[in-house]
């Protein structure tokens, strides 16, 4: 986390920790992401193979890794690290002083960190499950291919059967609204923390465990009403 200055307007520094958001977590969402996908692809091709249909693996994994999987990654990653470091943050602030003298000088901290964080983890979210999501299917059809032989143009037929624009838009979807959550929660366990090192401990932990209850619930509720719909 950069420092907060107080010169800056709401929007430059939306758009800062949306970039901060961003760079701290791409390269460990894009190697989990295909961490993940490889063992994914490893496992379900045995199965697929019995059945004699292994390029069903492509339509499998077309729908899990953009409705849920992806989203859901960049999500958790991006929490760990860009969460934890803005509950610190605005724990500091709030018991460091900063927030009297910003107050002097007209400058609302409550106001100006949850706009930064909410609208800026709104933006850098999505980019996230795209970079995600690129590893994850570019690892799984490599892999198709090179352990049972799989043609990647006969899975990428299978992705797209599958994976429609729609699937995009509810991933993309889903990564605004938790991003939205995240960058709130985490700010506000900061400015509601106790003084101390305790106290910056618990509010650490305390923004990270509200923000994965609130992924897991609004994930549920966003899969529910697509389904339904």
């Amino acid at each position: 986390m950069t420092g907060f200055d107080p010169r800056e307007s709401e929007l430059p520094a939306a758009v800062r920790v949306s970039w901060e958001g961003f760079r701290l977590a791409v390269v460990p969402v894009m190697v989990v992401a295909a961490l993940l996908a490889l063992a994914l692809t490893i496992l379900a091709l045995g199965p697929f193979a019995r059945l004699g249909a292994p390029s069903k693996i492509g339509a499998l994994e077309g729908r899990l890794f953009l409705d849920e999987l992806m989203p859901l990654l960049a999500t958790a990653l991006a929490t760990a690290r860009w969460g934890a470091g803005r509950t610190a943050e605005a724990a500091m602030m709030q018991h460091g002083g900063q927030r009297e003298a910003l107050r002097l000088l007209g400058v609302s901290l409550v106001r100006r960190l949850h706009f930064s964080g909410m609208v800026g983890m709104s933006l850098a979210l999505p980019a996230l499950t795209l970079w995600a999501s690129w590893a994850a299917f570019l690892t799984a059809a490599l892999t198709a291919r090179l352990h049972a032989g799989l043609p990647l143009d006969l899975f990428w037929d299978e992705v797209l059967r599958v994976a429609t624009p729609a699937d995009l838009g509810l991933a993309l979807l889903k990564a605004m609204v938790f991003g939205t959550g995240v960058g709130w929660m985490a700010t506000h366990a900061g400015l509601a923390s106790a003084p101390g090192p305790h106290g910056l401990s618990r509010a650490v932990s305390v923004g990270v465990v509200r923000s994965t209850w609130m992924v897991g619930v609004v994930n549920l509720l966003l899969t529910g009403m697509w389904t339904l719909r």
